[in-house]
């Protein structure tokens, strides 16, 4: 069972990701990617901290969800995680969503991908999603789909996460991040306990 503090400590700093995400309409993957990151414990660790600053475990949030009125123009680039379980074990990677409000449109990718137990999952997801700023009670304000292959032991695993979000006012900045749950699969297993964060 995944919980957002179960698998490491939680630190008192998180690592600036330096991560480009391609104009909208450059929506292709690069497999050759490098990493920031080298290892699970590494990528993990700020992820628990990113994570847990904006939703908890249990998919409740940590901080007022930014109002609609303030979400209706302009560009945002938000740089995260995205944290999930395949096979009892947990699965990190990291995820770059570039948002424009004026038009209500997502271009997102993620990749960076670790598996606890198994390593580093080479590879890349892409894809897009849609701004309903105006989404109220249980209806997310981001919806977007990111997809590709992941390899692992030179194994490729077709790939598919949904994220549902909502944009976050935090320490008085509105739509300071965007958090939510995930959920899809990688392969034939299914990614389960799914949580992303992500901050400008």
């Amino acid at each position: 069972m995944n919980t957002i503090f179960g698998t490491c400590t939680k630190r008192t700093f998180v690592v600036s990701l330096v991560l480009a995400l391609a104009a909208c309409g450059g929506s292709g993957s690069d497999d050759e990617a490098t990493s920031s990151y080298s290892s699970f414990d590494q990528i993990d660790a700020d992820a628990v901290v990113t994570i847990g600053t904006y939703i908890e475990g249990n998919g409740d949030l940590n901080a007022p969800v930014t109002a609609g009125a303030a979400l209706s123009s302009g560009s945002v680039a938000y740089d995260g995680f995205i944290r999930g379980d395949i096979d009892g074990a947990t699965l990190t990677g990291t995820v770059t969503m570039n948002v424009n409000f004026g038009d209500a449109s997502v271009a997102g990718s993620a990749t960076d991908f670790f598996h606890e137990t198994d390593g580093a999952y080479e590879g890349s997801l892409s894809g897009s999603g849609i701004v309903d700023a105006g989404a109220t009670g249980t209806k997310p304000q981001l919806t977007a789909t990111l997809d590709g292959s992941l390899t692992n032991g030179s194994v490729p695993f077709d790939t598919t996460l949904l994220l549902d979000g909502d944009f976050l006012t935090f320490d008085g900045t509105d739509g300071a991040a965007v958090a939510g749950l995930v959920e899809g699969n990688v392969g034939t297993a299914t990614f389960d306990d799914g949580l992303f964060a992500a901050e400008q």
